[in-house]
């Protein structure tokens, strides 16, 4: 149940990106459904109870992102970077201990899987408030003055 919540809560996430973001926002939609598409592809792929297959693609969108996030201005990829980056270091808890690390890791990366998720929607309001920002910095360049008076309710 919790993993379908999640699973729609990110397709409504990237459906939002690619409609109401820019360049940046679409790149990282691509890369975050493509994780998502291949995750359960890559899932067999262990040594030991090591799973190399699932660090690889987790280590691929952490790059990928780290990138994204250098070139834009947009915080939400810094934090979505940056957790990542904390499920990335999740994948060498099995070279330290038993079993109940591996489920420890597990139960993490779901966590900041779910974080990551919130991020997304964070990046839609980035995205939509950039747009709203530089439209009313085009206004102001453009000549259109607002004033406030009895026709605008700002009085």
């Amino acid at each position: 149940m919790i993993g379908y919540l999640l699973w729609s809560l990110n397709l409504t996430g990237l459906a939002l990106l690619v409609w109401k973001g820019e360049r940046v926002e679409r790149y990282a939609a691509a890369m975050i459904a493509a994780y998502i598409f291949l995750e359960p592809w890559l899932q067999p792929f262990q040594l030991s109870s090591w799973r190399v297959g699932l660090a690889g693609l987790n280590l691929a969108l952490f790059v990928g992102l780290c990138r994204l996030s250098a070139r834009s201005t947009r915080w939400w990829l810094v934090l979505a970077a940056a957790l990542q980056l904390l499920i990335v270091c999740t994948h060498l808890l099995p070279f330290l201990s038993s079993d109940l690390t591996i489920w420890t890791g597990v139960a993490v990366r779901l966590t900041l899987w779910t974080l990551i998720s919130l991020t997304i929607l964070g990046g839609v309001w980035e995205a939509m408030a950039d747009r709203r920002f530089k439209e009313m910095a085009d206004g102001r360049r453009h000549g259109a003055r607002h004033r406030a008076g009895s026709d605008h309710g700002l009085d």
